[in-house]
């Protein structure tokens, strides 16, 4: 008689082709069931593995990336053997994928600030007097030759506002009368 299938063993399958994942199968049929599979999937592969029930590789990821008991190795090993690809603007910490602090992304060259303005972690800031000096990027003179017209500005700004303030009384003398 036949074969009872609620007795039969699913075994689990990496189908690959030049060491990528192209297929994962559970099956009962064993090798020729995955064949099968795959040539009704229209699969190519040029090799078949046994694997474990609880691998939790996907297909297109890289043999290699997984250790010889199929356990995914670390990402800091599979980003140096060049398996996994950081996208611009982030950092491997912890073996985590992160974003960058902006500070980073400056020292990086990802992002660029005004020269007069700093990173400092996830802040952009005014760099000091003494840095724009130091950096030569404003000389002592720029610098107070700013200071004065912005003072020059704020009591060009109060005289306005007073002759404005004067007017509008003048205004509402005459509605008034």
């Amino acid at each position: 008689m036949g074969e009872n299938i609620f007795n039969m063993k699913t075994e689990k399958y990496i189908v690959l082709k030049d060491n990528i994942i192209k297929g994962i199968f559970h099956t009962t049929g064993g090798v020729k069931g995955v064949e099968n599979s795959c040539i009704y999937k229209n699969i190519e592969y040029d090799k078949i593995e046994k694997i474990p029930l609880e691998f939790e590789g996907k297909i297109r990821q890289h043999k290699n990336e997984f250790d010889s008991k199929y356990k995914l190795k670390k990402l800091s090993v599979r980003v140096n053997d060049g398996y996994v690809t950081i996208p611009d603007g982030y950092k491997l910490e912890n073996e985590e994928i992160i974003p960058m602090t902006i500070e980073e992304k400056v020292t990086a060259g990802f992002k660029v600030i005004d020269i007069e303005y700093k990173a400092i972690g996830n802040d952009i800031i005014k760099k000091t007097d003494a840095e724009l000096i130091k950096e030569k990027i404003k000389t002592q003179k720029q610098i107070d030759d700013e200071k004065q017209i912005i003072a020059d500005e704020k009591l060009i700004y109060e005289e306005m506002r007073k002759i404005a303030i004067a007017n509008l009384g003048n205004k509402l003398k005459i509605v008034n009368k």
